[in-house]
């Protein structure tokens, strides 16, 4: 039942990115499914992509289930669905103007009515996708020095870099469909109760307030110690932070309240941001008690 609700929901989300999709051509001429960073990062595929395989993810994570194969093999069907039914969508509004100008947008006499010169035949959907492949252009973005950037005229790269990047675009696709089951997958998940665990950020303490603050937590677990007398007495760092310290984040259930505190080593990079140093997480098992100790002083924090 869940796998049918996925696909009916996926084939919703699949549509609304062909219109989605087709309508930007329509109305603004940008191809953002085609769309690539440094000609190799088929960005624009792997959005689109995801957005077709999002509404089996949508129901699973609704539901509280983990993604299986099946699941990812019918993502991937959707994403090559979606692929397919945007050149479709290209090809069903292409119409040709009395001066012989392609549009999307309904004017004129539709492309099908139409035969090539040289061999007579009509242009059907296959030949209408191989010459929006190979008479494919695009616009290179390059900034000179501090300047702001500049912008190279559309310049066509050659039949046989276009039908590299028309494979690529392929694989975009089906490799973002599944980005949405690579999430769940990456997500806590509360086995017992078939639910995705939430997280929240409770405090940042410098690393040399560290142990005291360990310790005084270990009063909570272990001793009977309400979490609201141990928050007072946290010396909490208050955003911006802006030197290297722990973050302290509490990932629980929110139907049996069962959870787990991480303890999280954040150092500063040379932009000025934060990142953790995996190696040294620690992770501490919290009582549904704690956990429901910490929602109740908690209650204008959103989960993550």
């Amino acid at each position: 039942m869940l796998i049918l609700l996925g696909i009916v929901l996926g084939m919703m989300t699949t549509c609304l990115t062909i219109i989605l999709a087709v309508g930007m051509v329509a109305y603004t001429g940008l191809y953002l499914h085609s769309f690539s960073v440094f000609f190799i990062i088929p960005l624009g595929a792997l959005v689109s992509g995801g957005l077709c395989g999002s509404g089996v993810y949508g129901i699973l994570f609704l539901a509280g289930r983990k993604p299986t194969f099946v699941h990812h093999l019918v993502a991937v069907f959707l994403g090559a669905c979606g692929f397919v039914g945007i050149y479709y969508g290209l090809y069903a509004t292409a119409y040709v103007t009395p001066d012989m100008k392609i549009n999307h947008m309904f004017q004129g006499e539709h492309i099908s009515n139409f035969v090539y010169s040289d061999t007579g035949e009509p242009v059907t959907f296959a030949s209408f996708i191989m010459d929006e492949v190979r008479s494919r252009t695009t616009t290179v973005l390059f900034r000179v020095g501090g300047g702001a950037p500049s912008i190279v005229p559309r310049v066509g790269l050659g039949s046989t870099i276009n039908w590299i990047d028309f494979g690529i675009e392929v694989i975009g696709f089906l490799l973002g469909s599944t980005i949405g089951g690579g999430i769940l997958s990456e997500r806590k998940h509360c086995a017992r109760c078939q639910r995705y665990m939430r997280e929240w950020t409770l405090f940042s303490v410098i690393l040399d307030n560290l142990p005291a603050t360990v310790s005084a937590l270990d009063n909570v677990l272990t001793s009977g110690v309400q979490y609201r007398e141990f928050i007072k007495r946290v010396p909490s760092l208050v955003p911006p932070i802006t030197e290297p310290h722990a973050r302290f984040d509490m990932v629980y259930c929110p139907r049996c309240y069962e959870g787990f505190l991480l303890i999280r080593f954040m150092r500063k990079k040379s932009d000025g941001s934060f990142e953790e140093v995996e190696n040294y997480r620690k992770t501490i098992a919290l009582h549904a008690d704690v956990v429901r100790q910490v929602i109740v002083r908690e209650p204008a924090k959103e989960p993550v």
